[in-house]
């Protein structure tokens, strides 16, 4: 059976929620043909300002789509800090660090942040009146006290902000002009405290070059148009009606069009309004970006993100990389093998002193945490059997290596916590018994350095504090019961994101401290009971008996209680 929201005010949210995917039409994009493409239709795009979508400033046509704001893994200072620990910097320590986001949107990536770090401070900054007027709603609700936003053109930025051990820009420095891009990284280098650390996020060449030609077809076919919604519209069927009726040219150039499209059929209106229909989106290559650092006085650090890919190359491969004794330039190459097409990249004060590759060594003050788990029970550790497991994107991997699948167990066993280098070490030497006798605590290391560059595991030099049992009576940030009604996503303790189902988001907007279990229970039978929920059984009829509903909710509540508990959202 399944709880469904029949509440006027959780529709409405739902509708805002919509956006994630392309809405209905009568002239279906995807079945091809001409009469699914306006050509020639509507008259030059112009708003009520008279401006044509060429000469909009970037801050209104934020205001005009606001993007979506949310926790961005990458940012926190955790995630920077640990990095640059594997590069030999000792970043400041995070209970009261200073955090400044340059184009910070509504604020919510700042504060799914202060939440987890109430003695830090955070500072966002952002051109677009609507989307912080939208923030200062939001964070007067939430009652988080540590939290400023201001509204401010970069250019324009007052000198007196003071120093911040962690500066954050992202989705902005590919978006805006050249003269604003080189001042990100200005304030950057002015502001960044010592041993700080930044973030910038930027669209890269090679993989930007097929993007870009899309790019300027829609822009062309769009200008006739005047409103966003009806401009993003017009984007979606150019790019199916291409892909459905491009000239065949080796098989390569249809194909193009045709899996950019499938790839957009995925995306949000906002994001494909502000990637693809702005009148800036300059991407470059790393060598370029790390180039434009050094120039303001800052050098690269390492990367935010992870990948699968760059950790198993073959053998072939990774021996010709080895060869070129430029870092940059190797990753250079590593953007050619992948066509890259956006990075996440980490900067420090020129001078500073790194490591040219992140050492194992580093990983033993470190704390280790599951992103993977067997896709089989009771895997044989000891054996040199492959085994599969499942990482968190459904994305599977083999190994067959014991102390491999040693690791990967215990960390699995013990999600959502994370074990210290020592517990683990020691957890797994128990479990290998006589398997792998030679293995040392530099072996683990390894393992583990591998494995977080991979995405496989998550590594912490300061993971924030979550419950994960269900307490007497379970507490949640006023966020993320914000969130809960209002977005389609929740930011977790660990600033990632969950996506409720409807009973989960209806347990969130109870957990305020106040309520045990039993209550919420209560609350949920009793939302059924009056018409709030619709509760259906297998077969698609509707549940009105009230036992069957006490039944459903008492198996129910806990269920998803124990759900919210592994997704990192109930305070301690």
């Amino acid at each position: 059976m399944e709880p469904r929201h029949l509440a006027a005010d959780q529709d409405a949210a739902a509708e805002r929620r919509s956006d994630t995917s392309p809405s209905a039409d009568p002239a279906d994009p995807r079945a091809g043909g001409w009469p699914s493409l306006r050509i020639g239709a509507g008259r030059p795009g112009v708003d009520e300002a008279g401006r044509t979508l060429a000469t909009r400033s970037t801050a209104s046509s934020y205001d005009l789509v606001p993007y979506d704001s949310k926790a961005i893994k990458g940012t926190h200072p955790d995630r920077m800090a640990t990095v640059a620990a594997l590069y030999g910097l000792d970043a400041p320590p995070l209970s009261r660090c200073r955090v400044l986001e340059l184009g910070c949107a509504r604020g919510d990536n700042l504060m799914a942040m202060a939440v987890s770090l109430p003695h830090a401070s955070f500072l966002g900054i952002d051109a677009s009146p609507r989307q912080i007027e939208d923030g200062k709603k939001r964070l007067s609700a939430t009652g988080l006290g540590n939290v400023e936003l201001r509204q401010a053109d970069i250019l324009e930025l007052r000198a007196d902000i003071g120093e911040f051990d962690y500066i954050i820009c992202h989705g902005v420095y590919s978006w805006v002009a050249r003269p604003a891009a080189d001042r990100i990284l200005e304030l950057s280098a002015r502001h960044l405290s010592p041993n700080g650390v930044a973030y910038v996020s930027y669209n890269t060449y090679p993989g930007w070059y097929a993007k870009m030609m899309l790019r300027e077809m829609m822009r062309f076919h769009v200008c006739r148009f005047s409103d966003p919604a009806e401009q993003t519209a017009e984007a979606r069927r150019l790019i199916h009606f291409l892909g459905a009726h491009a000239r065949e040219e080796e098989g390569t150039y249809r194909a193009l069009f045709k899996t950019f499209a499938e790839h957009l059929d995925e995306v949000a209106d906002y994001y494909l309004f502000h990637e693809f229909l702005e009148e800036h989106n300059e991407p470059v290559t790393f060598r370029e970006f790390v180039a434009r650092a050094q120039a303001a006085g800052l050098q690269y650090a390492g990367s935010a993100s992870s990948s699968l890919w760059e950790q198993f190359l073959p053998d072939d491969v990774k021996k010709a990389l080895s060869q070129i004794p430029d870092r940059i330039s190797r990753e250079q190459y590593l953007d050619y093998l992948s066509n890259q097409t956006f990075r996440r990249s980490l900067l420090c004060h020129t001078g500073v002193p790194l490591r040219d590759e992140p050492l194992a060594d580093a990983v033993s003050a470190l704390q280790a945490t599951a992103r993977t788990k067997p896709m089989r029970p009771n895997v044989d550790v000891c054996s040199n059997e492959p085994e599969q497991f499942l990482m968190w994107d459904e994305t599977k991997f083999t190994t067959s290596r014991p102390l491999i699948k040693a690791v990967l167990v215990t960390l699995a066993e013990h999600v959502p916590h994370f074990l210290g280098f020592d517990s683990l070490w020691k957890l797994v030497r128990a479990r290998l018994g006589g398997a792998e006798p030679n293995a040392v605590s530099g072996d683990l290391a390894q393992v583990l350095l591998v494995g977080y560059r991979a995405g496989i595991l998550d590594l912490s030099r300061t993971p924030p504090a979550f419950a994960s049992d269900v307490s007497q009576r379970p507490l949640v940030s006023a966020l993320a019961r914000i969130q809960a009604a209002e977005d389609e996503y929740v930011s977790t303790l660990l600033h990632g994101t969950m996506k409720p189902d409807d009973l989960e988001r209806f347990v969130l907007g109870c957990l305020d401290g106040t309520r045990d279990p039993a209550a919420v229970t209560d609350m949920f039978a009793r939302n059924i009971e009056s018409g709030a929920y619709e509760l259906t059984d297998p077969t698609g009829a509707v549940v009105t008996e009230p036992e069957r509903i006490r039944e459903f909710a008492q198996e129910a509540i806990p269920a998803a209680l124990s759900r919210l508990a592994g997704a990192h959202l109930l305070i301690a």
